[in-house]
């Protein structure tokens, strides 16, 4: 019996895990039926050219993507066309002239996430992602410029906090199918930053921020560390201690609310920060730009307040 309800609860974890997995994708829905996949004869030549050009004339070679699935109709030049070269191609070559066309339209004036040449570009974009998410890079450039622009001009706070999540989505999906996390995840550390810092659930973020501003840091170390990494991580680590605090106050220290932050003490923050403070000091024997040195010297400011508080 016992074993019976371990097993049931198995299959329910696993379910509710792919129910939030799925949720998570559900903006990539398109409608088939207005997949814009008819070429103009200088769109043809270029596509039969880049055939002959990269060995794909058949189905392509099949790869293995960073996360271990399959990547199919893979070409000499990388790029991976999935199990349809030709329609894939057709529908990425209509994405790149829709994008033109839409970037062309945003020099005069803002297109929106409701016109109709956005809904085009995202029927399209979003059957690429679901068929072929393993493409190229270039793909989630183009994607991820597209999403960034609609989430600065929309005003609805709904439809805006859902774009960021995309935007978001489209730098995990990269980093799982594409690789290149060393690279990618500072700019994903601070999309994310930005974007939670003005939700109601920010606080309850400030955990998950931090281990990816940790990693980050990690990945940067000292020679390469950039100022938004940093400043994340100081920053994220004071509100940490800060929210230790508060809860202390309002809860008392034998809440389990208190228990679920007490390691944010004032001698985990210093552990943290002093680590910072040195790279801090060596960006500076480094960085001769007064704008540049301007941040990491208010940077090093913070830190040392924090230190100089707590008596290092």
């Amino acid at each position: 019996m016992a074993k019976t309800k371990y097993f049931l609860l198995l299959i329910a974890a696993f379910t509710i895990n792919n129910v939030i997995a799925q949720s998570k994708l559900d903006w990539l829905k398109t409608d088939t039926t207005q997949l814009q996949l008819e070429l103009s004869e200088t769109q043809s030549i270029y596509i039969t050219k880049y055939k002959a050009e990269n060995n794909i004339e058949g189905a392509g070679e099949d790869k293995k993507a960073v996360d271990g699935s399959l990547k199919y109709g893979c070409a000499s030049d990388g790029a991976c066309w999935g199990k349809s070269p030709d329609k894939t191609m057709r529908a990425y070559s209509n994405l790149n002239r829709l994008i033109e066309e839409f970037e062309k339209r945003n020099r005069m004036t803002q297109v929106t996430y409701s016109d109709s040449l956005s809904m085009q570009i995202r029927n399209q974009l979003h059957w690429i992602l679901t068929e072929v998410p393993y493409l190229h890079n270039e793909l989630y450039e183009k994607a991820i410029r597209y999403y960034s622009h609609l989430e600065k001009v929309e005003r609805d706070p709904i439809t805006k906090t859902q774009l960021q999540d995309i935007v978001l989505s489209l730098y995990e999906m990269e980093m799982q199918y594409l690789g290149g996390k060393e690279q990618l995840l500072a700019t994903y550390a601070n999309a994310k930053l930005i974007y939670y810092q003005e939700r109601d659930s920010f606080s309850e973020q400030l955990r998950p921020l931090y281990k990816v501003f940790e990693e980050v840091v990690a990945y940067q170390q000292k020679e390469n560390a950039a100022y938004a990494s940093v400043f994340g991580k100081v920053y994220l680590a004071i509100k940490l201690f800060e929210k230790r605090e508060k809860i202390m106050r309002s809860h008392g220290i034998r809440s389990q609310e208190f228990k679920e932050v007490s390691m944010y003490d004032p001698k985990w923050l210093v552990k943290e920060l002093v680590p910072l403070s040195e790279v801090v000091n060596y960006k500076l024997t480094k960085v001769l730009d007064m704008k540049h040195r301007k941040n990491w010297l208010e940077t090093r400011k913070v830190i040392d307040g924090v230190l100089h508080k707590f008596g290092e």
